[in-house]
Parts: structure tokens; sequence; C-alpha cells
């Protein structure tokens, strides 16, 4: 029987992946990178992991509090700007039959400001946003989602990520229903854990409380 659901926040309630990475690319360009040098341009991985890829976990020691300085700049002038929410996602956060949680890597002032905007405050008790500034703890680290499971059962959580590190991170915290939310997709057909309309979700819910 499923009793929660467990949302990623960037790129899943929020279309804004696409903000945090083009503000990392920008600190990479402002450094004195070029575009063809930018290369790993994952999302959902951390602003050091993703320096460390274009650049070498050398030169990015070297230059830690500089480049991080830049990307605080790039970051904060994004977070200024409101992103998108995500439709399907929303339906799932509103339905109120299950407990919603959010397991996110940013931090609670960002989040808290853009549930209030866009009304959604009312789904989510505020000790249900779990975030992981910590880098020890961030994600692909198991921690966040094993907070959920000190309440619910692994069978009775519903998780649903974007990004591979948040679904490595659920897997290591042995989580049996973990789905990965696309906003585009041509072909459902043999993607079981793949999605993008909130009446899929809905489907495999049904299977799985009616077995």
């Amino acid at each position: 029987m499923i009793k929660s659901l467990v949302f990623d926040f960037d790129g899943v309630i929020v279309d804004s992946e696409k903000f945090w990475l083009q503000a990392k690319v920008e600190t990479l360009e402002k450094i004195g990178f070029s575009k063809k040098e930018i290369k790993h341009k994952s999302l959902g991985i951390s602003s050091q992991t993703f320096f460390i890829k274009n650049t070498s976990e050398y030169f990015f020691n070297r230059n830690k509090k500089k480049i991080l300085k830049q990307y605080k700049k790039f970051n904060d002038r994004y977070k200024k700007i409101l992103p998108k929410t995500n439709y399907e996602i929303i339906k799932l956060v509103k339905l109120n039959k299950f407990e919603n949680y959010i397991i996110s890597n940013n931090n609670k002032e960002y989040i808290f400001k853009i549930l209030d905007y866009y009304n959604l405050n009312p789904f989510f008790k505020k000790k249900n946003i779990i975030c992981l500034r910590l880098k020890k703890i961030q994600k692909p680290s198991p921690l966040g989602y094993k907070k959920i499971l000190n309440k619910y059962k692994r069978t009775e959580v519903i998780v649903i990520e974007d990004s591979e590190v948040g679904i490595i991170a659920a897997n290591k915290a042995k989580i049996k229903y973990i789905f990965k939310y696309q906003k585009k997709i041509s072909n459902l057909r043999d993607k079981k854990f793949i999605f993008k309309r909130a009446d899929d979700i809905l489907k495999i819910i049904d299977q799985i409380n009616n077995k």
C-alpha cells in the first residue's frame, strides 16, 4: 500500500535545473574556458562535481574560492527568476491521498519561496521538506531517503526523481518504487520506470494497492 510520495525539487516540481546548469557553464566561461571545453553538462550533479569533471580535481582545488565565488554570483541572479512548475507533477502533489515529501540538495529558503508563490505550501508539512546542504549527505548519498524509512516501509513509498544521482540515492536506500520524470518522451513502451503524465503513476499506484 502506497502511503507517501517523495519528490525531488529541481527538475521535478519546478523546471529549474536549466538555470543551475547555465550558472555553472557561465562560471567556467567567466574564468576562461571556452564553450567547446565544457563537455560534461549533466543535470542534477553537484556544482563541485560539475567543475571537477570539466576541469580537473587539481585545477578545482587550486581555484576553488574563485570558482565558487563566481558561481554564487550567477546562482544568486538565477534565483531571482521564478521557474515554472511541472504541471503533471503538481497534479500528483495536489492529490491529498498521500503524505508528500521533498528531498533536495537545494536550500529551504528557496524552496519555501517557490512553494509559497505557487500556493503549494498546504500540500507539504515543513518537517517533510528535507534539504541536504552538506556535501557528504547530498545525493547520491541515501541519507535523505533513509529518513523517510524511519516512518514508512520501503514498499509504502514512491520516489519521483529526474536525475541519475537522485535515482542512485533512492536505490541505495533500497526503496522499491523509484520513477524518473521526463517532461518529453516520445514513446513510453518498455520504460516501466519513466513517466511524463500523472496518470501513468496513478495507474501504477492502483496496481500496487490492489495486489
